[in-house]
């Protein structure tokens, strides 16, 4: 297992993925102030003067950065982000994509969401024989629980994907530079954390970072781990696993953010009843016993069980993930998850302390 840390990737993914963080922000924020973690005020202006500068309709941010499916994943991968680095070169790259590429990336995404195929091998004579077949391309599209909406625009998507290409950087081209307008008067404090966590992994051996890891992944059962910085993902940590590798991008208030969900070492009520919040959830209840049956389910396998979206599986596992309930680790070529015992028995033994109820004299 090798951990690659580069602070640079941070801003070029800034640039690329402003837009949806914008669109998902206030149910981010939501999420995090339901988890008592209060709002950054600078980061929250910082969110608002970019809102009021950057002019995109409703319409096209659903369509590229939306809940179901964003158009703009097909363009760039985190693999091909990491590849290319700099934010000139991942444009140029998207540019040079013609209608065959962007079929085929399209086609392999909407796969790696239905099938449960962990063979390469398998996986890409499957997309060449729908690449081949219109009608095959179509039942595929039919067979997504997506909205009818949607549906029709990847339906077109694979009519006419250069349209999109060209849509799609022209928009960017528009709003990189008011972003960095915005971004850019937040270097100086990117740059103290990239300078902080850079001094705080060298100084413990590597250790900062598994530290982290370890709280969500069996991070030694995958090849290659990517971390950079984000200031977007601001209260948070985001990541996201292709095949043996993991991509994971720090908020800069991360460690603040989770010492409020937590509580100090004297109070971890906090961190208690945000577990209790989890069970309280009848679809985290419903996901945790699932998992409990140690049957190796990925989140394809979940959806498929719970007859719920890979979407709605995604908003659930993250807060899981949160409350330290779940970990990931990869096995026999997938993503599989497993319950972390030790968290659920200490909120237990928590209420068995606090209500007495191991004193039967009473």
């Amino acid at each position: 297992m090798k951990i690659i840390f580069d602070p640079k990737i941070g801003e070029t993914r800034a640039c690329l993925m402003f837009l949806y963080y914008l669109y998902h922000h206030d149910k981010k924020l939501e999420r995090f102030k339901e988890y008592g973690i209060k709002p950054n005020v600078e980061f929250e202006k910082f969110i608002n003067d970019l809102r009021q500068d950057v002019n995109l309709s409703e319409e096209k941010l659903k369509l590229y950065y939306g809940n179901e499916f964003g158009l703009a994943k097909i363009f760039l991968s985190d693999r091909e982000l990491w590849e290319y680095k700099e934010l000139d070169k991942c444009l140029k790259y998207i540019k040079q994509l013609d209608n065959h590429l962007l079929r085929l990336k399209l086609i392999k995404e909407l796969i790696s969401k239905t099938s449960k195929e962990n063979n390469r091998a398998e996986v890409d004579e499957k997309v060449n024989n729908i690449l081949e077949s219109e009608q095959e391309s179509l039942s595929l599209i039919k067979s997504l629980e997506y909205d009818s909406g949607l549906k029709w625009e990847l339906f077109s998507f694979l009519q006419e994907p250069e349209k999109y290409r060209d849509e799609y950087i022209s928009f960017m081209e528009e709003l990189i530079p008011k972003f960095l307008k915005h971004y850019q008067a937040k270097e100086k404090v990117v740059d103290e954390f990239n300078k902080y966590i850079e001094k705080k992994n060298s100084t413990n051996d590597g250790k900062y970072f598994r530290n982290i890891l370890r709280k969500f992944m069996r991070f030694d059962k995958y090849d290659e781990i990517y971390i950079t910085t984000s200031y977007l993902d601001y209260y948070s940590i985001a990541f996201n696993v292709l095949e043996s590798s993991v991509y994971v991008y720090i908020g800069i208030d991360y460690e603040e953010a989770l010492a409020q969900y937590e509580g100090s070492e004297g109070d971890k009520l906090k961190k208690y009843i945000n577990i209790f919040k989890n069970f309280s959830d009848i679809t985290r209840f419903q996901i945790l016993k699932l998992i409990a049956e140690d049957k190796d389910y990925s989140s394809k396998d979940i959806a498929e069980k719970l007859g719920i979206s890979g979407a709605t599986v995604s908003y659930h596992m993250n807060n899981l993930f949160s409350a330290e309930l779940v970990s990931m680790n990869r096995k026999r070529g997938k993503n599989i998850y497993s319950i972390n015992k030790d968290v659920m028995k200490e909120g237990i033994d928590f209420l068995i302390r606090e209500f007495n109820l191991n004193d039967h004299t009473k």
